[in-house]
């Protein structure tokens, strides 16, 4: 039984088309880095950190060179003073890079990935020793501080072992698959399952919850609610799949097994959720439904990852707007909650510009898989 739900000229159409909207993605990402009538560039690092990952996986290695080449100084300034500094005891202008206090290795993580991708070997290496001097060997993963509390946060802890896995770091990565496989495992295998992306470190029975109105997905994914953050499920998914494929079944079976287990749990607590679609389908679902579609895990998983990717490639390719950019709404957050500058129908450049820069990389990603190719690596 065929892995996708359409046959195989279908299928081809919708890779086609999946292409041409990653080439459309790329070129409003070139624009907004080169500026209104190429008179200079456009944006800093929040809007600009994935920006060239999405670039080489186009094959626009050039630009995706000379955006990094842009902000290397600053980057290996930054990497090299704030070493294993906690993001709390630093000032605004010193976590500029680092995606505000609670999130201090989601950027650094991202651009480890990019340069590594690009092929600037020294930018790669000191970013992933920058997020790797976070890693805590007893909690099996970076551990950042937090509101409340020291805490093992699932998407930092994600992008960490994709940079990972990489740079060839494999004991880390390892380390990392382990902690948040059997957080997966504690989180979803109850009769009411949530995701909670923030637990204490070496307990993720003890999930870090908030009490701020307004916050809550911040902090979790709870069935029933609409647009919720499972772009966190996603990356942690493609984390996952990628170290399972990496290790192989022949060389641990187990983990092998362990891992098709929590993706079940995750496609079942999936079902349990709100199909808020236009939340739902962008960032990393699709990239992570690409790679479990041709990993080692059981058929029937298989068959319905390529169910879920297919849904998912069609409705990225009718949310992207003329310009070749996905809007605001898209990101799962309100528009109400949005800055005060921003339009409620688009939103600031940096949002903007990262939103359809994750967009045209796990595209690069799912394109391939329709074409029966194996999913590559991030």
């Amino acid at each position: 039984m065929s892995t996708f739900q359409s046959n195989a000229t279908q299928r081809q159409a919708l890779a086609d088309e999946l292409a041409a909207a990653a080439e459309r993605g790329a070129d409003f990402i070139e624009h907004a880095l080169r500026g209104p009538d190429e008179g200079g560039w456009q944006g800093d690092l929040t809007a600009h950190y994935r920006s060239p990952l999405a670039l080489v996986s186009v094959g626009r290695k050039e630009l995706a060179e000379a955006t990094l080449s842009r902000f290397e100084d600053d980057l290996l300034y930054h990497f090299s003073t704030f070493a294993g500094r906690p993001a709390r005891e630093l000032s605004l202008e010193q976590t500029r890079i680092t995606n505000f206090h609670e999130f201090p290795l989601y950027q650094p993580a991202w651009l480890a990935l990019s340069a590594w991708r690009v092929g600037n070997r020294h930018l790669a290496t000191a970013a992933l020793d920058y997020v790797l001097s976070f890693h805590d060997e007893g909690a099996g993963a970076p551990v950042v501080a937090g509101p409340g509390a020291r805490q093992v946060e699932l998407a930092q802890s994600a992008i960490t072992g994709l940079s990972c896995l990489a740079a060839g770091r494999e004991g880390p990565a390892a380390a990392i698959a382990k902690t948040l496989g059997a957080a997966v495992e504690v989180m979803l295998a109850g009769d009411e399952p949530e995701l909670h992306f923030r637990f204490t470190p070496g307990h993720p029975e003890s999930p870090i919850r908030t009490t701020v109105a307004g916050q809550a997905h911040l902090y979790s994914i709870v069935p029933g609610e609409p647009a919720q953050f499972y772009w966190v499920l996603g990356l942690l998914l493609s984390f996952l799949d990628a170290q399972a494929r990496r290790s192989g079944p022949a060389s641990d079976a187990s983990f092998a097994a362990e891992l098709a287990h929590q993706v079940e749990l995750s496609l079942a607590f999936l079902d349990r959720c709100h199909r808020d679609w236009p939340h739902y389908a962008p960032w990393k679902l699709g990239g992570a439904f690409a790679g479990l579609s041709s990993a080692s895990i059981p058929d029937a998983l298989r068959r319905r990852a390529g169910h879920e990717l297919e849904a998912i490639a069609k409705n990225l390719i009718a949310l992207q707007q003329d310009d070749g950019s996905w809007l605001w709404p898209e990101t799962g957050i309100e528009p109400e909650d949005a800055p005060a500058e921003a339009a409620a129908d688009r939103g600031p450049l940096e949002v903007i510009a990262d939103i359809t820069a994750e967009n045209v990389l796990w595209i690069a990603r799912m394109a391939p898989v329709l074409r029966g190719a194996p999913c590559p690596e991030l």
